[in-house]
């Protein structure tokens, strides 16, 4: 596994013995990052920040959703794509090495707003406040990319896992009406997580 960062990249502390599926909460002590209890607040201590924290978030997210077999070719990877945060992209770049998802090895791609998506299994969209939301979200409405962002109401406005902040805590919305028209399959386990589902 590649441990080194890139250039200007300072590699975070926790990152030497990330597991995402640790943060996913297998462990009790650790609970806290997915149920968003950990704060995003950075005393002394240091603890992940919001983008780490996200990041976390969104490796597993991958674990507990299906795409349909079609859209796989052979053994390719689970494509992680990044539009507009590099301080995420960055992370994810640091803690995808060596991580897959079923027998699948996970790539991250950084990606601009009018580059073609196609190959694209998951997509984090954070393209800044100037972007008319839905605009931007509809024409990936049937395909099946996992779609997740940030944006005030990003699962309103049809994108399909939207992160919150509730009290510096990070949290997850869900519409699963958006999922289920890109046939994609969400765990019931992940659905009982979320802060809100749209069904």
């Amino acid at each position: 596994m590649n441990l080194h960062s890139p250039p200007g990249v300072t590699r975070p502390s926790w990152a030497a013995s990330f597991r995402p599926e640790v943060a996913w909460g297998r462990f009790p002590g650790l609970l806290a990052v997915l149920l968003g209890v950990l704060s995003v607040s950075s005393p002394a201590s240091a603890p992940p920040r919001e983008h780490e924290v996200r990041a976390a978030f969104l490796i597993n997210f991958a674990r507990f959703v299906e795409w349909p077999s079609a859209v796989f070719e052979g053994d390719a990877p689970l494509a992680i794509g990044v539009v507009g945060d590099e301080a995420m992209a960055s992370v994810l770049e640091l803690i995808v090495p060596g991580q897959t998802v079923g027998r699948r090895r996970l790539e991250v791609r950084r990606l601009a707003l009018d580059d073609d998506f196609t190959g694209i299994h998951l997509l984090y969209l954070d393209p800044g406040p100037m972007e008319p939301m839905g605009e931007v979200l509809r024409p990936l409405s049937r395909h099946p990319v996992l779609v997740v962002g940030r944006h005030a109401d990003f699962v309103g406005q049809g994108g399909m896992i939207g992160f919150v902040l509730v009290d510096r805590n990070v949290r997850f919305d869900i519409n699963l009406r958006a999922t289920q028209a890109a046939r994609l399959q969400i765990s019931s386990r992940l659905l009982s997580l979320a802060r809100t589902v749209i069904r």
